[in-house]
């Protein structure tokens, strides 16, 4: 039977295939000793020595929790260093927008800082004008910027108001900039934060000069027509990630365990915490219209606990308010219970949020607060609503700046952590024709390098559905803003692991059926590009070591010049 031109074609490639990919090629011995020259523990010790040096030194986090424990400390540090190995890209990322965030809050700090100046200047004339050199010894530098951002400023009040501090007490750039506007802020000299941070001069020196070598080595291979093993690919990677690392981060204190405490009064302690309960309460009629009330024959007065304060309770809940939910809200500490719609006759604010509230004595007292220091209170200079501003946190988190300052959007953000995962794959594309042990691992690196270049783009992509999808779901402006990727933390021996989630705003109505079955979806849809790119990961890493098992021919000879550098190794 004559066999079809097209099966005969395919066979001939495949058949011409297999005999290239079999034919024989040179390859090293698996050991070459270091007698005479560069040999297998000579290039594997080099690696590794530039590779954890790039890894560890170049980490600089945040501030711990005050009364953190030293494993805690610790263990935190190993998990960047884990996240350095497998993926230095994000942790870069991370950097350039921290650099961003320092950058711009010393700006707009500055900025604050010269306008309270120029009043005082206009109250006292233009006699008392303070010395040039005084003003400049006043500003923030960039390296006020990172010990703001990293946790450096904690807030404080006396030991009987602390229970209003429920958001914790160290500041972000939020509220940094709330006691600048206040100009609450205390002076802090460079000194004081070069003190608080621990500078390990020799070992960036010790990095530096190895990682410099290491580039300085591979061009040299390169134009040499040497070959260049994936470990040594692989740790050039890292080099380059560190590097750059050290330019993001040249400012930030590394090592800093000591924050600078600020007292303030119980009334601005008020205004810097509660972040959740003041985005719960508007201005009356913000949220709600008349028309969307229930009417007063209605059973739900029937459902609401007790009113257990002297205070009463106005107006009319909004019909999409659930009753089933009035029951779940219910706790035992609570005094007085505000569905939306309704509002306390001591407070202008109304209660927005579909989900009912049973607030507490130290809640009221919280609300209560700002309003009795004020005869005409300002709502929006109290920032109470959807926009309030989170000012407090527990502590200053390594991954997400929370109270950022919003001057670049999420979407620049995912294309720069885009453009840094095709740079990070690309690096390793170069290797796409170079000689593996086996077929199936030059196939499988090739898949991998794929998966990792396009990561951020598969990201940003996923994220511009979502929000369309969210759109159709629930139409335009509230698709766009009543849901929000959440990261929520578990622990496992010791070491904070994140968890991503797609979270809904209950702010925004109940939270329909549908919603809850595209969030389950979401959940997992987003997970398998995630597993996908951790397991190209980790066979980038692990391949670049078990390569070494077979190296081209060359792949020993050195680059006489190059070892007048100075390296370890």
């Amino acid at each position: 039977m004559p066999c079809h031109p097209t099966y005969a074609l395919l066979t001939i490639l495949l058949t011409s295939s297999r005999q290239v990919l079999s034919a024989p090629i040179q390859v090293e011995p698996a050991y070459v000793p270091d007698l005479q020259g560069r040999g297998t523990f000579d290039l594997l010790s080099t690696c590794v020595i530039t590779f954890s040096l790039c890894v560890w030194t170049a980490i600089h986090l945040n501030i711990p929790r005050t009364g953190s424990t030293w494993w805690s400390r610790n263990s935190q540090k190993l998990f960047w260093a884990a996240l350095a190995v497998f993926a230095p890209e994000v942790v870069l990322w991370r950097a350039i927008a921290q650099w961003h965030t320092a950058r711009t809050l010393s700006k707009y700090r500055n900025s604050i800082s010269a306008q309270w100046d120029n009043r005082a200047l206009s109250s006292s004339g233009a006699g008392n004008t303070p010395p040039q050199a005084a003003i400049e010894q006043r500003e923030w530098t960039i390296e006020h910027g990172f010990f703001a951002i990293m946790g450096g400023l904690t807030v404080k009040v006396p030991k009987k108001d602390e229970w209003i501090l429920d958001d914790g007490c160290t500041l972000t750039p939020r509220g940094v900039l709330f006691l600048a506007r206040l100009n609450l802020l205390p002076e802090i000299p460079r000194e004081t934060i070069v003190r608080r941070g621990k500078v390990d001069s020799l070992a960036k020196a010790l990095v530096c000069f190895q990682a410099g070598w290491m580039v300085i080595q591979t061009i040299a291979r390169r134009a040499s027509g040497l070959p260049i093993t994936l470990l040594e690919l692989n740790t050039l990677a890292h080099v380059v990630c560190a590097v750059t690392m050290y330019a993001a981060w040249w400012y930030k204190p590394q090592d800093a365990n000591e924050p600078l405490v600020i007292d303030v009064s119980p009334l601005v302690a008020a205004l810097l915490s509660s972040y959740i309960l003041r985005r719960e309460f508007f201005s009356p009629g913000e949220r709600c219209r008349s028309e969307d009330r229930i009417l007063d024959d209605e059973f739900w007065p029937l459902l609401m606990p007790p009113n257990k304060t002297d205070l009463k309770v106005i107006g009319r809940p909004h019909k999409k308010t659930q009753y089933g939910a009035i029951e779940e809200a219910k706790i035992d500490d609570g005094v007085v219970m505000l569905l939306c719609g309704q509002r306390l006759e001591s407070l202008p604010l109304e209660y927005s949020t579909f989900m009912p509230r049973h607030l507490t004595t130290e809640m009221m007292h919280k609300l209560h607060l700002p309003f009795g220091e004020f005869e005409k209170p300002m709502i929006g200079s109290l920032d109470f609503g959807h926009n309030a501003e989170r000012r407090l946190v527990t502590e200053a988190d390594n991954m997400r700046i929370f109270g950022n300052l919003r001057d670049i959007s999420k979407s620049y953000t995912l294309m720069l952590l885009a453009l840094l995962n095709s740079l990070y794959g690309g690096l390793h594309a170069t290797s796409w024709n170079s000689h593996f042990p086996t077929d199936i691992e030059q196939i499988m690196w090739r898949v991998s390098v794929c998966v990792v270049g396009t990561a951020g783009f598969v990201l940003l992509c996923w994220n511009y559905l979502r929000i369309r999808f969210q759109e159709k779901l629930l139409g335009k402006e509230k698709g766009k803003r009543a849901f929000r990727v959440a990261r929520s933390e578990i622990k496992v021996l010791g070491v904070k692991w994140s968890r991503w989630r797609l979270a809904y705003n209950h702010n925004y109505g109940p939270c329909p059926s549908k919603v809850q079955l595209y969030k389950r979806l979401w959940q997992r849809v987003f997970n398998i590009p995630a597993y996908c790119s951790a397991a190209a990961r980790l066979f980038l890493v692990v391949e670049a070591f078990l390569s070494m098992r077979s190296l081209p021919f060359g792949a020993y000879d050195t680059v006489a010049w190059t070892n007048l550098f100075p390296h370890i190794g």
